[in-house]
């Protein structure tokens, strides 16, 4: 909101703090962006130099005590760092392809799980009945296995992303696939889960690979992808809220099929029932 000034930008000090006042005016009275605000405000209170470095998407409050006819006014602003503003997906994650698989095959050698296609279900999830065995020659770099807090991605229709809890690490990430490890700081992976599994994003992604006769998105779609970013807080919430979901949908369909079976159950008894009546009368 726009904030009455109080000061001109002439130094004064504060008789309650002896900290310098200074009126920093409106959000949009700095065209130049928040870094110049940052750089005013680390002059001013170095107190605030500190929370600005060691959170990225931080907001900023600044208190000032100001003594005017005979009353103490508190004056504060508030900003958002990054908000709102668009950023490249590999300027805030590392986005890189799975591995190759032939380049580490031997015909035997250190076991790993391997994520395939199929391992991928269309719900964002791995199904870890699905995975195969791999065979590799030489202990395979981290990079390629799977961590906590990864989101791969298919590469292929439908494109489903994946968060990988601890369930699911250790897997190997095979070139059919894109990994994706955020900064946490900037971008929560719950959150980018959630985006990427969007109906936009899904369309944007099949808008890029309409010249590849497989269907397949290249890698580098995803490096140079636009994220709008919003607060750590506001993604907090939307990754929550979609983690709820995704447990209840998932619980609906366990719902579904073990009613499925009972019912089944309850059919085939009832069917054996008729007919043994059925011969119990043919017989008399």
């Amino acid at each position: 909101t726009n904030l009455r000034p109080i000061y001109d930008q002439k130094r004064t000090r504060s008789k309650s703090s002896g900290l310098p006042a200074v009126n920093v005016g409106s959000p949009d009275d700095f065209g130049d962006g928040v870094n110049a605000l940052i750089q005013k405000l680390c002059y001013l209170l170095p107190i605030t130099k500190n929370i600005l470095t060691n959170n990225l998407s931080c907001t900023i409050i600044v208190v000032e005590a100001v003594e005017a006819y005979n009353l103490t006014y508190i004056l504060l602003f508030i900003a958002h760092d990054i908000g709102g503003d668009e950023v490249k997906l590999n300027e805030i994650a590392s986005v890189r392809s799975g591995l190759v698989l032939s380049r580490k095959l031997a015909r035997e050698g250190t076991k790993y799980p391997l994520l395939t296609l199929r391992s991928i279900n269309p719900d964002g999830y791995i199904d870890l009945d699905k995975t195969d065995v791999f065979d590799a020659k030489e202990e395979l770099a981290k990079e390629y296995l799977t961590q906590e807090g990864d989101i791969v991605i298919r590469l292929s229709t439908p494109y489903t992303a994946v968060y990988i809890d601890k369930a699911s690490e250790g897997i190997v990430v095979s070139s059919n696939f894109v990994i994706i490890r955020t900064d946490n700081k900037a971008l929560l992976p719950e959150y980018l889960y959630w985006l990427l599994n969007t109906a936009k994003v899904k369309h944007e992604m099949f808008e890029s690979s309409s010249s590849n006769m497989l269907g397949a998105v290249k890698a580098m779609f995803f490096a140079e992808y636009d994220i709008d970013l919003i607060p750590i807080s506001e993604q907090r919430k939307i990754a929550a809220v979609n983690t709820l979901a995704k447990k209840e949908s998932r619980l609906l369909m366990e719902l579904a099929k073990e009613k499925e079976r009972y019912y089944s159950l309850i059919l085939q008894n009832k069917y054996k029932e008729i007919k043994g009546e059925n011969m119990n009368d043919n017989k008399k």
